[in-house]
């Protein structure tokens, strides 16, 4: 007997689930399903990773169908899901299937390295394909490795996800490491957070008052540097803007007169047509403030403009 018992020992009750290296077996042809139909049975056995060398996984090929149970015909390999599988596990193994006959195949595929991914499987309380479907499950609430797809040998790096004991559904866990995904970056967020904090510039208040202590534009700075630095003698230099100030504000006390002007003008007008409404409440026709012509109710603002529009 060995002297000591060696470490990673893989525990009993724990479905192997991850991306296995595997060793393919012997098929069991004779196997069939309830119904007759063609379904060889294999175990394959783990070679990498090393941590669970020599456990076993079962396969199964269900190739017949309803009409064609031992697989005879060209369209079952076709259609039928248990060829499908079984071509897909050979091609990954690098064995040829076209061309030859089933045994032929299978006898190739024994002894042959495949890679494949499994995850954990609990079984239902009803069962949801087949023959029997919808009928009792029952193996309903065990835990099983489901395969789900075939690798190619030295295309993937064999490892084993291990759950610790706990059964847990494919679908369990999916939620469960995608809220460990979100706590992750959740306190990656904070950590960015935390360093945008220390790294956060000056408040924007200090850059306004900083704002108000500046001179309004370049000219008047220029101005005030003039003030306290320039000699006496280059004041003159100032005096010959102011000119062009004058002009500007004689422009502008002209624009203001005319509108003045134009609001003088227009302000008869306005009264008279306020009074003339105003005597017109009821009234067809009403009396011209300016002139004392009767007119239209309807035609006072016309009469205003065509008779008085010319008048200053």
């Amino acid at each position: 007997m060995i002297k000591k018992i060696p470490k990673g020992i893989p525990p009993v009750g724990v479905t192997v689930v991850g991306s296995l290296l595997l060793k393919i077996g012997q098929f069991d042809r004779d196997a069939t399903t309830q119904d007759g139909r063609s379904m060889p049975k294999v175990q394959l056995t783990i070679e990498e990773p090393t941590s669970h060398k020599g456990l076993v996984v079962f396969e199964q090929f269900c190739l017949g169908t309803e009409d064609d149970p031992e697989a005879d015909e060209a369209d079952t390999w076709k259609k039928s899901y248990g060829c499908r599988d079984l071509c897909t596990m050979a091609e990954a193994a690098g064995v040829e299937y076209e061309g030859v006959s089933p045994d032929q195949l299978l006898d190739n595929l024994e002894g042959q390295m495949v890679g494949a991914v499994y995850t954990r499987f609990i079984e239902p309380e009803k069962i949801t394909r087949g023959e029997n479907k919808g009928e009792d499950n029952p193996y309903a609430g065990q835990e099983r490795a489901k395969r789900q797809r075939w690798l190619v040998p030295g295309e993937f790096e064999p490892e084993v996800d291990d759950a610790g004991g706990k059964k847990k559904s494919a679908k369990a866990a999916s939620k469960a490491a995608t809220k460990k995904a979100a706590r992750v970056a959740d306190e990656d967020e904070d950590e960015e957070s935390e360093e945008d904090e220390d790294h956060t510039p000056p408040p924007k208040k200090a850059a306004a008052k900083k704002k108000v202590k500046a001179p309004e534009s370049p000219e008047e700075e220029d101005e005030e540097e003039d003030e306290e630095e320039a000699p006496p003698k280059k004041a003159k230099g100032k005096k010959k803007a102011e000119p062009e100030d004058e002009d500007e504000e004689e422009e502008e006390e002209e624009e203001e007169a005319e509108e003045d002007a134009d609001e003088e003008e227009e302000a008869p007008k306005k009264k008279a047509r306020a009074g003339a409404k105003d005597d017109a409440k009821g009234a067809m026709t009403v009396k011209c403030s300016l002139c004392g012509k009767k007119v239209k109710r309807s035609e006072i603002d016309a009469h205003l403009d065509e008779e008085h529009g010319d008048e200053d």
